[in-house]
């Protein structure tokens, strides 16, 4: 029997949210969490090492970044050749490899220091191309998530990753080189068995349609990249990127809010966050020097690791939702903001160099930098929907394959979330249940208890004036088949 709308509506005691969050946290797969341990390799190798490496030190960040940018857009461009990219071992093996072959080469010329000028390119290019194909590799499986999961799963790896570098500063030399060298391999374990958790019918596919460039999260994750570029080496001088206390409490915000608020927890929150955040750290970075610009490094760090987070759930919410190939969505954006933070590199470099970096100076390059991302930011984030397009369209008017498809069906459920009002939550649920999910999965998706399921299904059904999952099938659209078991349950 269905609840009321009064006892639906009845705010969830707290025991029962602590316990919901606890039973979420306690389900979640660790395997996943195996995309924060390739930043650890990306940390104490090439942003804020532990030790002096001078083969790091002889060729610099961008020959990584270079090769980094050159691997991730040459996948965009030819993505339709070689997704999915997860089944290719040449892609899988080669990440690994090439990661290891870079680690090796910069601890050799740490031990045998004559050795860097012959190994310092050979080592930043082979580790930046590794590093590509891994990002893109767990990208593609983050595309096969729902929203929260993706916002969980990621933001818990953050958190996963910093304690991991945390123990890697107390390691000696050859301690480090081994349990540096060891993360692409382990990150790639974890891979393979988070694949083996995603349902056949939910893994990457190789037939979408052709859709329009992803501008949108592309220009705002740019903006806010070409910010935290100018204060890079500032900010690695006091913090490291991946380590940082504000990167882990930003990503802690997250988990708390999915775990403990999941019904009511708004995304919107990493840019409300996120760019006072930028806005402060910029604006006190010309007035702390030494030990005192820790707080304004802080504000910076953890305001790029919210807009990241953001951008992360963005683009894994258009390939699921969407049917948009990952590879693609995600080489055009994290090549990008790679190019954006060289530019913001360069620029700092370029000042310094030539001897103007004065106190007004720097003012006047934050204060452009500040305009720059409160306008994109501004102007960017009114998508209040986190499974929107964001700007993305399907443009050859082609059927484009199963993606496409699902592409079509998120469409029809967006008309009916608007056309009848359904809040945020009963579209995400809308969603599910025109994918056939049974309300236990709804329930594991959405990290909430089953009452709270099915009192926004309940809601949905009043709404739509609907009595069971066959008439939701014939507004939507779609053919109901003999397997659908959520419709006993409901």
């Amino acid at each position: 029997m269905r609840n009321s709308p009064e006892e639906a509506e009845r705010p969830t005691p707290s025991p029962v949210r602590i316990g919901v969050a606890l039973q979420g946290l306690s389900a979640v797969p660790l395997m996943f969490l195996g995309i924060g341990i390739y930043r650890v390799y990306i940390e104490l190798l090439f942003l804020k090492p532990v030790y002096d490496l001078p083969a790091n030190v002889s060729a610099g960040h961008n020959p990584y970044d270079i090769a980094m940018v050159v691997v991730l857009l040459s996948c965009a461009i030819f993505s339709r050749r070689l997704v999915p990219l997860f089944r290719r071992r040449w892609a899988l093996w080669g990440a690994v490899g090439l990661m290891i072959v870079g680690a090796v080469a910069e601890y050799v010329s740490f031990f045998e220091p004559g050795a860097a000028g012959l190994l310092a390119y050979p080592a930043a290019i082979t580790a930046g191309a590794g590093t590509a194909l891994m990002i893109l590799l767990w990208s593609e499986l983050f595309g096969c998530l729902s929203p929260l999961r993706v916002a969980l799963y990621y933001s818990l790896s953050l958190i996963f990753g910093a304690v991991l570098i945390w123990i890697g500063w107390g390691f000696s030399p050859i301690y480090l080189a081994v349990y540096t060298s060891a993360m692409p391999i382990v990150s790639l374990l974890c891979l393979r068995a988070s694949y083996r958790r995603i349902p056949p019918g939910e893994l990457p596919s190789t037939n979408w349609g052709r859709f329009s460039f992803p501008w949108k999260p592309t220009l705002l994750m740019a903006a806010y990249a070409l910010a935290f570029g100018l204060h890079e080496q500032e900010a690695y001088a006091t913090s490291g990127a991946h380590s940082s206390i504000g990167c882990v409490i930003v990503a802690a915000i997250v988990v708390v809010g999915v775990l403990w608020r999941s019904e009511r927890f708004d995304f919107s929150i990493l840019y409300r966050v996120g760019m006072p955040l930028m806005v402060g750290g910029l604006l006190l970075a010309p007035l702390l020097t030494g030990s005192n610009s820790r707080f304004s490094n802080e504000c910076i760090i953890a305001s790029y690791t919210a807009f990241s987070i953001l951008i992360m759930i963005i683009l894994s919410s258009m390939s699921y939702h969407w049917g948009v190939g990952a590879v693609w969505l995600f080489g055009i954006e994290r090549g990008v903001r790679a190019l954006a933070m060289e530019l913001g590199r360069a620029v700092t470099s370029t000042v310094t160099a030539s001897g103007i970096d004065t106190g007004s100076q720097a003012l006047l390059f934050d204060a452009v930098t500040i305009a720059l991302v409160v306008v994109v930011t501004m102007l960017l984030i009114g998508e209040r929907d986190i499974a929107s397009a964001w700007g993305v369209k399907l443009v050859d008017g082609a059927d484009g394959g199963e993606s496409a498809g699902r592409g079509r069906l998120t469409r029809r459920c967006a008309q009916l979330q608007h056309e009848y009002n359904l809040t945020q939550r009963e579209g995400e649920v809308l969603v599910l249940l025109a994918q056939r999910k049974s309300i236990t999965e709804v329930e594991r998706e959405l990290f909430i208890a089953r009452g709270t399921a099915k009192a926004h299904i309940y809601h949905i059904y009043t709404k739509l004036d609907i009595h069971a999952r066959g008439e939701l099938f014939a507004l939507l659209g779609i053919e109901a088949v003999a397997d659908d078991t959520g419709e006993a349950e409901e």
